[in-house]
């Protein structure tokens, strides 16, 4: 029985999956689309690990609304984190995600990053989170660098928003790459 889950895992394609969830809903006032990406090599690991960038964004979208609004009410919060179980979620196989991939990682939120493209390469499932991992870090460190008097709230918004918005995009061959020489 082993034998043929591990033949089933080492067969299947690396997939990467989408979570996508809206608030404000009942029970939780945090605002916004939370869209993110997961990928592993097997759709139920993907879907798992959308789930948890999904979760991890929730919860950082929650933590800066309480630093923002230090009165907010725990019941206006208390469902935020039981949406990322209902939120939508659609995977993709991707097989070049099984090979190394050269990506480029971007944030766009001009008040936490400085629009600087950060470039990472590693095996394709891994990007998404090791992307997301790494351009999070670089923004929390320029905040602290800048030790504005309210870093604390900066660091908090910024994070909600890079664990949301952080972008990680690696381009396919290109037509000149993949066509034969003569």
């Amino acid at each position: 029985m082993f034998t043929l889950l591990t033949l089933a895992t080492a067969l299947a394609e690396p997939n990467r999956c989408v979570a996508t969830v809206r608030l404000p809903a009942e029970g939780c006032i945090v605002r916004g689309e939370y869209t993110v990406n997961g990928a592993a090599r097997t759709e139920a690991a993907a879907t798992k690990a959308a789930r948890a960038a999904l979760s991890d964004a929730v919860a950082k979208g929650v933590t800066a609304l309480r630093v923002a609004q230090p009165g907010v009410q725990e019941r206006d919060l208390e469902t935020c984190a039981a949406r990322v179980k209902d939120a939508y979620v659609e995977c993709f196989p991707e097989p070049r995600l099984a090979e190394p991939l050269y990506c480029f990682v971007s944030l766009a939120d001009e008040s936490c990053w400085t629009g600087d493209v950060l470039t990472l390469e590693d095996t394709g499932w891994k990007v998404y989170g090791a992307g997301r991992d790494m351009m999070c870090a670089a923004v929390d460190q320029r905040l602290v660098e800048q030790n504005y008097t309210d870093v604390a709230r900066s660091r908090a918004r910024c994070a909600a928003s890079c664990a949301r918005d952080v972008q990680v995009r690696c381009p396919g061959p290109t037509a000149a790459a993949s066509a034969p020489t003569p």
